[in-house]
């Protein structure tokens, strides 16, 4: 045990069958290995392994084939990976690849739109602002062929997948583009059930059944899901622009 002073060039030569206790890391200071560092559990038990690969690559494992990695400041604090000011729990400055990523925390695959209406309730369907490029306003017509999206987030349901661009494509409002979640919707247009097409209505923001295959072309915002037999109200949407 001690303070870490002058402990350099571990390796099996320097330190055989004991333990080494090491209580603080003098600041500025450094070891080197010259193989591996293993780190064994209370008991003996489980270990797991620091070290350099051929090439320089650093590896962490565990000895265990079914041992887990947990990297964790304990203090609620975010990782950065390729970068030294991460803004979330797990910050990424570059590129990663996967076979398979499940997300667990949404339904819906959502960009981000500025309004000049400001920002909008959950539910609320959008159309593109012919006066502001790039720009989302609420809905104010039936079977309006310039449907975007549904502001994402009503009744509890969080947005999955974020896509964008800070700074260049962005904005405050979440738009769900494709995926499951909850819309405003009217009757004016008869009761909405499960399969029905949905549109725009003339209720600002909200959607009504399509019935008129003609008008519908291009305006459809996708199908529903739940019910709603009268007045206004959130119907589950399988968000399918048409």
């Amino acid at each position: 045990a001690g303070n870490g002073a002058g402990l350099t060039n571990l390796n099996a030569n320097n330190i055989n069958n004991g333990n080494l206790a090491v209580t603080r890391m003098p600041l500025g200071g450094f070891w080197t290995l010259a193989s591996e560092l293993v780190i064994t559990g209370p008991g003996g038990g489980n270990t797991s392994h620091v070290y350099n690969g051929p090439t320089g690559d650093w590896y962490i494992r565990s000895a265990s084939s079914s041992g887990k990695v947990v990297i964790n400041d304990f203090v609620g604090g975010n990782v950065g990976i390729g970068t030294r000011a991460p803004a979330y729990k797990l910050d990424v400055a570059g590129t990663f690849a996967a076979n398979t990523v499940t997300i667990k925390g949404g339904s819906d695959l959502v960009e981000g739109f500025d309004s000049s209406a400001g920002r909008l309730d959950p539910g609320t369907v959008m159309v593109i602002d012919p006066d502001h490029a790039g720009q989302l306003i609420p809905s104010t017509h039936a079977y309006d062929s310039k449907v975007a999206g549904v502001v994402s987030g009503a009744n509890g349901v969080n947005p999955g997948l974020k896509m964008g661009q800070d700074g260049v494509m962005d904005g405050e409002n979440l738009i769900a583009l494709t995926g499951r979640v909850y819309v405003k919707c009217s009757t004016a247009n008869g009761e909405i059930r499960p399969g029905d097409r949905l549109t725009t209505s003339a209720l600002a923001g909200h959607a009504m059944k399509a019935t008129d295959s003609e008008q519908a072309d291009g305006a459809v915002i996708g199908k529903a899901m739940s019910s709603l037999e009268s007045g206004e109200g959130l119907v589950l949407v399988l968000v399918n622009l048409q």
